[in-house]
């Protein structure tokens, strides 16, 4: 029986696990943004399109994550026009399409040939089989992220927190909203091929939600989350390599057990 030395020193799990630190990082930012700004629901959204995105890319014959990026930045950016135009509720709109996005991105998985291995693995992840190709995709994804965090988070957390606060102090609310929005879809459809579109969202949130119980502030909040969230990552790979189970339900399950310790905490502090 290997143990976890041996398997830590196989290079698919060593990608896996840079993958994962990377897009954990991530996402435990983003996920406290969400929750701010409580848009949980937001992001199921944008992670089940995203299957229509990488169906069509499969289908085109080039790189599925590409198309996936385009058709999820775009759902994104045309929510809140659709919003305006229609006049109906945000969750409204989502409940529209979620369930379109997923339905067409199996309508076109189910026409290519092979379709059923392929589409399982973007619905729920394979971290395991993650490409070097990929890695670099992902460093430069945290690298802008983090550029753009570090230039205008700040003003991004004001626009969450109070919109008509960030309009006294003239931040330019719709580019903060729309900036926000951007960076979930990139982080949602970076993080399909390590979780799949199903389980990406568990990131965002649980991990996000475990830390809002151990804050007392909301910079201890923004510390934690990314914290928890890597814990979290971390944690579940090598769990699921350990006891040969699929590494995306591995880790949410894992970030579950996380979060409900952490209202243990809160509640008996």
């Amino acid at each position: 029986m290997s143990t976890l030395p041996d398997l830590l020193s196989l290079v698919f799990i060593q990608r896996a696990l840079i993958a994962g630190l990377l897009l954990a990082i991530l996402a435990g930012v983003v996920g406290v943004l969400t929750l701010i700004r409580k848009t949980a629901f937001y992001g199921d959204a944008i992670a089940h399109s995203s299957l229509a995105g990488v169906a069509i890319g499969l289908g085109l014959g080039t790189y599925p994550l590409l198309t996936a990026f385009i058709y999820a930045i775009g759902v994104a950016l045309l929510l809140p026009t659709l919003r305006k135009r229609l006049s109906l509720s945000l969750d409204n709109i989502l409940g529209i399409i979620l369930p379109f996005s997923m339905g067409l991105g199996v309508l076109i998985f189910s026409l290519l040939p092979g379709y059923q291995p392929e589409m399982m693995s973007f619905l729920f992840g394979s971290i395991l089989t993650i490409r070097l190709h990929e890695i670099y995709l992902l460093v430069g994804i945290f690298l802008s992220v983090v550029l753009i965090f570090s230039k205008l988070l700040q003003k991004i957390l004001i626009t969450s927190l109070d919109e008509e606060y960030a309009t006294l102090l003239e931040i330019n609310v719709k580019w903060m909203q729309r900036i926000y929005e951007v960076v979930l879809a990139i982080i949602i459809v970076s993080g399909v091929k390590l979780l799949g579109v199903v389980l990406i969202n568990a990131l965002l949130i649980i991990p996000a939600s475990a830390a809002k119980n151990l804050s007392s502030s909301l910079k201890m909040w923004l510390i934690l989350s990314p914290i928890i969230s890597v814990i979290t990552v971390m944690g579940g790979i090598i769990i699921s390599v350990l006891v040969n189970t699929p590494p995306g339900a591995t880790i949410a399950v894992f970030a579950g057990f996380i979060f409900v310790m952490s209202q243990f905490y809160a509640k008996y502090q």
